[in-house]
């Protein structure tokens, strides 16, 4: 299976949203840039597409230049379009960002399928998954979070039919408001619901998540934790 593209999803000046810590832009397009880069080396991608809702005016120019350094497309694609995020939470403001970048995106349209990733974020051990994927045309992490069926909507791969039949507008069943609690797993939950008769395959090995969330914390599990996860990952026993 050839390497297929990778959609980042941004919203770089966010509008006022409950228990979000860190609003400014020019700090948040730090974090989004150092993704970026991060990504653009990938040799396994045959392309990125960064798409933030906010229509935020950040410097891209050079990252085109490093993309053409690394030999690999990039599209850029902005708007202002992140009011949903307040008034139907963030969930369903980026459900609604990929819907519409699965339409304007040329890259994306071309391509049989994508890797999606939460902006701010990278999966460091990304090179491995990739060659291990090549052979899925779906792939998802689970996560247990007091409830089964929450799919983890932070990075994973699936084929333009799946997503489009299954995926496209599970978005608009998202109804919680942004102060509602869990709000943050609400578009993971109407995903799980979508995905259920697939049974898609668990994204192995684990993937190592780095980078900052939209509520603050830092993501990254010290060594020995990550280890035993990785373990009972393969072992079937585990699923983040």
């Amino acid at each position: 299976m050839p390497a297929w593209p990778l959609l980042m999803t941004a919203t770089i000046a966010p509008v006022a949203v409950p228990r979000m810590p860190l609003h400014n832009p020019a700090a948040r397009w730090a974090q989004y840039a150092a993704a970026l880069q991060f990504w653009l080396a990938r040799p396994g991608l045959s392309g990125v597409v960064f798409c933030d809702n906010s229509g935020y005016g950040a410097p891209y120019g050079p990252f085109h230049e490093v993309a053409v350094r690394y030999g690999i497309p990039l599209e850029v694609l902005s708007w202002a379009d992140n009011q949903a995020g307040m008034e139907r939470g963030k969930g369903f403001g980026e459900g609604r960002l990929m819907e519409r970048a699965l339409t304007e995106s040329h890259i994306l349209r071309s391509a049989p399928g994508f890797y999606k990733v939460t902006g701010r974020l990278t999966v460091t051990n990304f090179d491995r998954i990739e060659r291990r994927a090549r052979c899925h045309p779906r792939a998802f992490c689970r996560r247990f979070l007091g409830q089964a069926g929450w799919a983890d909507t932070r990075f994973f791969k699936v084929d333009r039919g799946c997503f489009e039949r299954y995926l496209l507008r599970a978005y608009q069943a998202v109804t919680e408001v942004p102060e509602a609690v869990g709000e943050r797993w609400a578009l993971g939950q109407a995903y799980a619901r979508a995905l259920a008769p697939l049974h898609p395959p668990a994204l192995l090995p684990l993937p190592d998540v780095a980078g900052c969330s939209s509520l603050g914390p830092q993501y990254g599990d010290p060594v020995p934790k990550r280890t035993i996860k990785h373990a009972l990952a393969w072992a079937g026993q585990y699923r983040l």
